[in-house]
């Protein structure tokens, strides 16, 4: 097993979905062994615990990491594993990379496929540590004090301020070092309709969220909500056979003891604790357990009663919408934000017409009851991340971050008009009502900017009222500038895929084994016959908007590739490959597999000259889709690279379903290599992953030596960037591969 990496292993010794998701992100420790106690596979909590990574561990023996004074407990433990199928639980010290001892606790199980046995552990150096110090507590007194220091430290806490979640994981594992537990969980009922119980905090085998535990699928759990008083199991296996006993009892837990947590003001909780012996707790440590939830039940009431006072003075009381305060206080929070986004910020006060009529003529109740009605349907109309409040009366005030264009806000607006369409049903009556509503949108981010805003939004909506109310309006003309030069953009961009003014710039990708270059992304331009030459950020957003995107990337792949074919018969690209940026509306072209192929035909161009690069975004609006594209053209020959990865979905399940053999490293991770510590964890993270899924990478954005030598470091494969070239036009690139003597690489680079 000696070198191989968690992509060698067979997939089939765990289940794929969505267990597989689980076993590389529990905290827990998981581990594939053979029968001789050789790692196969190993989760990044398993690694971590020992000290290492992954694919260092795999392949390891742990035999011989063991202590020398539990190694003929941990050889007959393999020997009842392979005998039986599994085995545990068992507690042994083990060498950890970094030489320090480390105490584990943990069990194996059988795998479908024969010889395998799947292994979880935990790190229990703490809890052993604490325990040996209880053990050696001659009197009961000794056990007592230590009991007491831990309901003590969790009223400091408690008084302090800290987090539920905090102070839930504190007492989780506190409880479990003094009495010995193998888990501790404190679940709340969280008042959903489905009743259930959600996991906040843990130790030991519930250490991290595992899910929603459902009162009806455990009969203690459910006596303990019901009748409200505490449930002590001396023997789970004396007990009905439910999934959840079988499952624990799997785990090496006998006896499990769980105590009601009893809020004033809010739903039950429990605070449960599982021990590997058969044991009747001590009077002294049932009460022990009941300081605790009471404790935790004081906390939960203290943050319940806070909570309540911070909605109160931020939230109107009628609708519950964020107050004139809070409102204001998103804005200026909003505002600040765009000195490093970019973007702007859009205001909208929105005014029901004619409010007055119906508060004077139907009534208060009625009025209060249309407000309501309002507020509602305005929180349905927003996007996520947006802030709709009330000033009072009848005027609601919405706040939209991360505006990047004018028509964004108009398509809100068009959604907040659209809450007024349908009646609302007041007193046995059915009213239409409209409203006014006045946009403005921010151009920085200065101490005055939030109340200049609102101002300007003010007055857009009354002008909207002025002009027939049912409308928005805009402060100023900018929306009918944009939109103006929006389509004429869009109509010279037309004319210009028509009329060849478009150009392509090649970028050299080079190989940091050798110094080849391997190949080039090709890079559209527009040389404009007024502006001069465009960069892609000029006029490709208008191209996406217009749906002209296919016809670009048609333009752009065909010239591509006859350009490539010409290089070939020159003889300078039998082992070189140009790549194409592939955009997310093309994947959705049902002819694009077929557009592909006839230009290669056309050119009797072989396929692996050419490539195709397409970012993360493309891949997560419809994966099935993007397998299906994807498949074709690499059944066509074509390579296939994920572009600025690490900056959108990220997720390793679309790397296993699609046809990818390189990964592009976006250069925000690149151009911190050598001074941030975090881009260079990120950019070693990336190459390591790469490697175990047999996957190339290339880094982009590389313009010094110090990005370029890290790179090497960490086993990098290709480069590009301003430090070996800026993309060029084909002649030009001729003329830089023969100034720089620049070779072929040595072997095929696609």
């Amino acid at each position: 097993m000696d070198g191989e990496t968690p992509s060698d292993v067979d997939t089939s010794q765990l289940p794929d979905e969505p267990l597989e998701h689980a076993f590389e992100r529990a905290q827990i420790g998981f581990l594939v062994v053979d029968e001789l106690g050789t790692v196969l596979r190993a989760n990044p909590a398993g690694a971590g615990i020992l000290g290492t990574t992954p694919p260092v561990i795999c392949g390891s023996d742990l035999t011989t990491l063991v202590h020398p004074d539990d190694l003929t407990m941990v050889f007959g433990e393999l020997q009842q594993m392979v005998g039986r199928g599994g085995a545990g639980p068992i507690q042994f010290r083990i060498l950890r990379a970094d030489l320090e001892w480390v105490w584990i606790r943990g069990h194996s199980t059988g795998l479908p496929t024969p010889g395998t046995y799947f292994v979880v552990f935990e790190d229990t150096t703490g809890e052993r540590e604490l325990s040996d110090q209880l053990a050696r507590a001659k009197d009961q007194a000794t056990r007592r004090a230590a009991q007491q220091a831990v309901v003590a430290r969790l009223s400091r806490d408690a008084l302090r301020g800290a987090p539920i979640d905090e102070i839930a994981d504190a007492a989780s594992s506190l409880v479990a070092a003094t009495l010995g537990a193998m888990f501790v969980g404190v679940l709340l009922d969280d008042g959903a309709d489905d009743r259930s119980l959600l996991l906040i905090g843990g130790s030991g085998l519930m250490r991290e969220p595992v899910g929603r535990y459902r009162r009806a699928r455990d009969e203690q759990l459910e006596e303990i909500l019901t009748q409200n008083k505490p449930t002590h199991v001396i023997d789970l296996s004396e007990g009905p056979d439910t999934a959840d006993r079988r499952l624990i009892l799997e785990a090496g837990t006998k006896s499990v003891t769980s105590t009601v947590i009893r809020p004033r003001k809010a739903p039950p909780g429990v605070l449960s604790v599982g021990i590997a012996m058969r044991v009747d707790l001590a009077e002294d440590d049932l009460a022990f357990l009941e300081a605790v939830a009471n404790t935790l039940a004081g906390v939960i009431d203290s943050h319940q009663a806070l909570d309540e006072l911070r909605f109160n003075a931020l939230h109107d009381d009628l609708t519950e919408l964020p107050n004139r305060a809070l409102v204001l206080d998103r804005l200026q929070l909003a505002l600040e934000q765009t000195a490093t986004s970019g973007c702007q910020v859009a205001v909208l006060m929105c005014d029901v017409d004619r409010f007055k009529v119906v508060n004077d003529g139907m009534g208060h109740a009625a009025g209060d009851h249309v407000l309501r009605t309002v507020a509602d349907r305005l929180r349905h109309r927003v996007r996520p991340g947006d802030t709709v409040g009330r000033f009072g009366g009848d005027e609601f005030v919405i706040v939209c971050p991360e505006i990047s264009e004018p028509a964004e806000v108009i398509e809100i607006a068009e959604r907040l008009r659209s809450a007024f369409t349908e009646p609302m049903r007041v007193l046995g009556t059915d009213l239409v009502a409209t409203a006014s509503i006045g946009i403005a949108l921010s151009h920085d981010g200065g101490p005055e900017a939030a109340p200049a805003l609102l101002r300007d939004a003010d007055a857009a909506m009354y002008r909207a009222k002025s002009r027939g109310r049912a409308r928005y309006e805009l402060f100023d003309d900018e929306m009918r500038d944009w939109a103006s030069e929006r389509l004429r953009i869009e109509s010279e961009l037309r004319h210009a895929i028509a009329h060849d003014e478009l150009v392509l710039h090649y970028q050299p990708v080079m190989s940091l084994a050798d110094g080849s270059m391997i190949g080039v992304e090709a890079l559209v331009r527009w040389e404009h016959p007024t502006r001069g030459l465009l960069q892609p950020g000029q006029f490709l957003p208008v191209a996406q908007e217009a749906g002209i995107m296919a016809e670009l990337g048609t333009w752009t792949f065909a010239t591509a590739a006859a350009q490539t074919a010409a290089w070939v018969d020159q003889g300078i690209w039998d082992r070189r490959a140009t790549a194409v940026n592939l955009a997310p509306q093309e994947l959705g072209d049902p002819d694009l597999v077929d557009r592909v192929d006839a230009v290669l035909s056309r050119l009797a161009l072989e396929p692996g000259r050419m490539r195709v690069e397409l970012t993360e975004e493309a891949l997560v609006e419809d994966t099935q889709q993007a397998a299906d594209q994807l498949g074709g053209l690499r059944d066509c020959g074509l390579g296939i690279s994920i572009d600025d990865f690490g900056t959108g979905y990220s997720s390793l399940a679309y790397l296993k379903r699609l046809p990818v053999d390189r990964l592009k490293l976006d250069r925000s991770f690149v151009s911190g290599l050598g001074v941030n510590d975090d881009d260079h964890a990120i950019a070693q993270a990336v190459v390591s992953m790469a490697k175990a899924l047999g996957l190339r990478v290339v880094a982009e954005g590389v313009e010094t030596e110090l990005q370029l030598d890290t790179l090497k470091g960490l086993g990098c494969d290709n480069a590009q960037g301003f430090l070996f070239g800026r993309p060029m036009p084909a002649d030009d690139l001729l003329l830089w591969l023969s100034d720089h003597k620049v070779e072929q690489p040595q072997g095929d680079s696609t």
